[in-house]
């Protein structure tokens, strides 16, 4: 029984660590930051344990000891599903960095350490004598290892795509409970009681974890690997209807509920310059489907689409939920955009258009916004053709330089680049900037705000981002936390139930 509680326990800390990612996405994303803080919180927390755990064992060397302290753990991890909107709440106030390294020492630093705690416990209950103790600790700190490699997997590939992280978590801690209680049966009956009583408490939240709370105007929500996906309706005073398409609370997509409805987002309908300059272009490659403004504005003027995006959910939802249209027209693949451009372009394919809308709030996919990147693109569409590509900052100093590297690097791949601004927020500092890049010139302007709109850039502003060297996440880490934080106040229901 000791080898397998090692195994479960090497298990259930890394699945702590990847739902912490959800645990900690609601308030601070799923970015650079937060897997830095939950990977350092982790590795400090195991150190302690090991260290607690070994002096402790040679204290205390007895089965009870170590199946009181999985026991401990085990309720540990309910406090923390219970205390996690508190803490991160107050945790917010300290920012991005500070505020994702300080939740995740507050909900993962005591269940965490109390985990790593077992394994050298283990050592000091399997060995028999000093002659064998280098194998008896290499056997069991194997058997911990590919526990860890199972948990990882199994929480990534099945667990959330699955259940929620709240879920997930009092199960993780409800089955380390029963262990403990088994553990402890041979021990004392006391403890085994005891233990019996946390796992029927924790076995009670962990089901009513599972009642679906019910959000006003929510049609569609789901949790998966690739974060949670809210379609919302929302109805005006006006009488206007419109249907949100959110990734983590935040918005990706806004259109008018109904399918006939023109597309208002300014910043999509800014990407209908390239129709307006290339007017007999008439195939576009798209990177970010979301619900598919994209192709309901420019399809509506002809043009046929090849579609990738990474989340399979994101086609479903579109069709289902944003009426994308089927037929030969679009054609959908569910993969990484950047591979699926270099593959079809490979079979002989060109477009007149490629647009790179992928920039979520969270985990931005650098290597679409390289330089090596935008080269695969140059080369998959026709000697005129224009790619566009949207970007979002803060007005501070790393907003302004994530945005002058995007055009740095556009000019280092066309000749002609251009920017202009979309949503333009005074109050909160904000803007969507688009850029458009062609081997070719634009054409003339069409619109009156265009000119006010048109942004520019020094030619040395900016580093020409690569995929070897590219800090466009890092320096676009503020934009998204004011963006986070800007969305959870627009749509507080959607944000609470991710805790």
């Amino acid at each position: 029984m000791i080898e397998l509680t090692v195994f479960f326990t090497g298990a259930a800390v890394m699945a702590l660590e990847v739902l912490g990612t959800r645990v900690l996405s609601p308030s601070f994303g799923s970015g650079l930051y937060v897997w830095a803080a939950l990977i350092s919180v982790t590795l400090v927390a195991l150190a302690l344990g090991y260290f607690a755990g070994g002096w402790l064992a040679d204290r205390r060397p007895t089965r009870r000891a170590m199946f009181t302290i999985l026991l401990v753990g085990a309720a540990t991890v309910g406090v923390s599903v219970l205390a996690a909107g508190g803490v991160l709440g107050a945790a917010e106030r300290l920012g991005l960095r500070s505020g994702a390294l300080v939740g995740a020492v507050a909900l993962f630093g005591v269940p965490l350490a109390l985990l790593g705690m077992i394994t050298p416990y283990s050592v000091r209950l399997r060995t028999a004598q000093v002659g064998n103790v280098g194998h008896v600790a290499g056997r069991l700190y194997a058997l911990g290892t590919i526990g860890s490699v199972c948990g990882t997997l199994g929480t990534a590939f099945w667990v959330i795509p699955s259940i929620g992280h709240r879920t997930a978590m009092l199960g993780i801690a409800v089955a380390l409970a029963l262990w403990a209680a088994g553990g402890l049966v041979g021990a004392t009956r006391r403890g085994a009681a005891a233990a019996g009583v946390v796992a029927l408490a924790l076995a009670g939240l962990a089901f009513a974890g599972q009642t679906p709370v019910a959000i006003p105007g929510v049609v569609y929500d789901d949790d998966g690997p690739l974060g949670r996906i809210t379609v919302l309706d929302r109805r005006y005073g006006d009488g206007y209807e419109e249907r949100l398409f959110l990734l983590d609370g935040a918005c990706q997509t806004h259109m008018p509920a109904e399918p006939t409805g023109e597309v208002a987002c300014e910043y999509v309908r800014t990407f209908d310059l390239m129709r307006q300059w290339r007017p007999d272009a008439s195939r576009a490659f798209l990177i970010g489907l979301a619900g598919g403004a994209h192709v309901r504005l420019l399809g509506g003027h002809g043009f046929a689409f090849d579609v990738a995006d990474i989340d399979p959910r994101a086609m479903h939802v579109a069709t289902e939920y944003f009426s994308l249209p089927h037929g030969d027209r679009v054609h959908l693949y569910p993969e990484d955009g950047r591979r699926c451009l270099r593959r079809l372009a490979a079979s002989g394919k060109r477009y007149d258009v490629v647009i790179i809308d992928m920039l979520t709030i969270d985990a931005v996919p650098v290597h679409l916004y390289s330089r090596e990147a935008l080269e695969e693109a140059r080369d998959a569409m026709t000697p005129d053709g224009i790619v566009g590509v949207n970007t979002s900052l803060v007005f501070d100093a790393d907003g302004e330089r994530a945005s002058a590297s995007i055009h740095r690097t556009l000019r280092e791949v066309f000749p002609y680049v251009c920017c202009y601004a979309a949503h333009h927020d005074a109050r909160n500092r904000t803007e969507n900037r688009i850029f458009f890049a062609s081997r070719a010139p634009f054409g003339e302007l069409v619109g009156d705000d265009l000119l006010e709109r048109e942004r520019s850039f020094r030619p040395d502003e900016g580093v020409v981002l690569t995929d070897d060297h590219n800090p466009f996440d890092v320096l676009l880490a503020t934009t998204s936390d004011r963006f986070r934080l800007a969305f959870r106040r627009q749509f507080p229901s959607i944000a609470r139930a991710g805790w």
